[in-house]
C-alpha cells in the first residue's frame, strides 16, 4: 500500500545485535544471505551460550531475521535450533514462530523486544517435546514411511526426503544410530 516504507536491513540488524546485547545475548555467530538481485535478506544469528541437550546432542539456540525491499517478506523473527555436530538447522515445532511487523522506517525495538524473549522462550519450550520423541521407537521402514508421508502432503519435498532417507539407512554420525522418532 501507499503506507509500506522500506525498512533498512542495516537498521533491522543493528536494532537486532543492540538488543542481544541488552539481554545479555552477545555471544553469537551470524551469517548473512542475500537472494533475489538484493531484494530479501536473511541473517542467521547462532547463540552459543543458549542450549540444551536432547538424547545427548548438543542444541543451540538460531534466530532467523529476514526482511525485503520487494514486499515478498515481511521483517520477522523465527526460532530454529542448531545441531552442533553437524551445523544442521532445526525448525521448532511452533510454527517456527513468525514475529513480523509491517514495514515502517523505525523499528519498535520495544515489539523486537518482545519478540525476542518470546522466541527464547519457544526455544526452551521446544526441548521437553523432542526429548519426548528421542523416547519413541521407529523401525527402520516406518522411518521411511513417516518421510514419505511428510512428502506427500508437501512438509518436504521428495527430493529432501529421499536424501533424509539416505542418511537415516546408513546413519554419517553415530548420534544419527539410532531409531527413534527425534532422529
Amino acid at each position: 500500500t501507499d503506507r509500506y516504507e522500506i525498512l533498512q536491513n542495516d537498521t533491522l540488524l543493528n536494532s537486532s545485535e543492540a538488543l542481544f546485547k541488552d539481554k545479555g545475548m552477545s555471544v553469537f555467530k551470524r551469517k548473512e544471505i542475500v537472494t533475489h538481485g538484493g531484494a530479501r535478506m536473511r541473517a542467521l544469528y547462532d547463540f552459543t551460550n543458549i542450549g540444551a541437550k536432547v538424547d545427548g546432542q548438543d542444541l543451540t539456540f538460531r534466530l532467523s531475521v529476514q526482511n525485503s525491499f520487494d514486499g515478498s517478506l515481511r521483517a520477522s523473527f523465527q526460532v530454529g535450533m542448531v545441531r552442533l555436530i553437524c551445523t544442521n538447522g532445526l525448525a521448532a515445532p511452533v510454527n517456527t514462530l513468525n514475529l513480523t511487523r509491517k514495514h515502517t522506517s523505525s523499528l519498535d525495538v520495544d515489539f523486537v523486544g518482545r519478540a525476542l524473549d518470546s522466541a527464547v522462550q519457544s526455544f526452551h519450550n521446544a526441548i521437553p517435546a523432542f526429548q519426548r520423541m528421542s523416547e519413541m521407537p521407529v523401525t527402520m521402514k516406518d522411518g521411511s514411511r513417516i518421510l514419505f508421508n511428510l512428502a506427500d502432503r508437501k512438509v518436504m519435498s521428495e527430493r529432501h526426503a529421499e536424501a533424509i532417507e539416505g542418511i537415516w539407512k546408513s546413519p554419517t554420525f553415530k548420534e544419527d544410530s539410532k531409531r527413534n522418532l527425534w532422529n
